[in-house]
């Protein structure tokens, strides 16, 4: 489907996806994702230290990266590379955001500095709960036992989470995000972007 056959959400859409995932885990990532303006990559790659909540302040230094692979086996398997039961993983997991444009440090609203705090609670609820098999890594929006999200991983929850809140299929994950910030950043001319609980509202 190309750019101009994609059809943005309206803000009322916004506020259903929203919602929706606040049902979620990492429900948090939706709201700092779009109140933001971070590609899906860039949200994944955010780890506790770049956030300053007393300074009201996030920094953007890193992506994690959608994974490739090799295959490890000495016979051939049969299968794709990524599929291969011994694949080697051929990049990194992230790639620091070298461009000055890319690399840049966003204020937080209050509303959302709030919301951050109540999400750090419900993770240390969880590595309490994983115990030793949580991985320390310092993610902010990790796997249950502490490790990073796969991008791939989270453009299917992308996908349920508009599916569940009556978002039509065609639509790319890549575009929810990026389109619906447009959109709200083209409204918000109109008044103030307000934040009440999970979701975004215009005045």
């Amino acid at each position: 489907m190309s750019e101009e056959e994609i059809e943005p959400y309206t803000v009322e859409e916004v506020q259903r996806l929203l919602r929706t995932a606040d049902d979620r885990r990492n429900s948090a990532r939706w709201a700092v994702a779009l109140a933001l303006g971070l590609r899906q990559g860039e949200a994944f790659g955010l780890k506790w230290t770049d956030v300053d909540a007393e300074r009201g302040v996030l920094m953007v230094r890193r992506s994690r990266r959608r994974p490739r692979h090799a295959h490890g086996c000495g016979n051939p398997c049969g299968r794709k590379a990524g599929y291969c039961p011994q694949r080697q993983r051929t990049n990194p997991e992230t790639a620091d955001t070298k461009s000055r444009a890319g690399r840049r440090a966003v204020g937080l609203p209050a509303q959302l500095v709030g919301m951050l705090r109540a999400h750090r609670a419900k993770q240390d609820a969880e590595r309490a709960a994983a115990g030793e098999k949580w991985a320390d890594e310092d993610w902010l929006f990790a796997t249950p036992d502490g490790r990073g999200t796969p991008p791939r991983t989270g453009a299917a929850l992308e996908v349920q989470a508009a599916r569940g809140c009556g978002g039509r299929r065609s639509r790319s994950p890549s575009v929810i995000t990026c389109e619906l910030r447009r959109k709200l950043r083209r409204s918000s001319t109109k008044g103030p972007v307000q934040w009440t609980g999970p979701f975004v509202y215009l005045r």
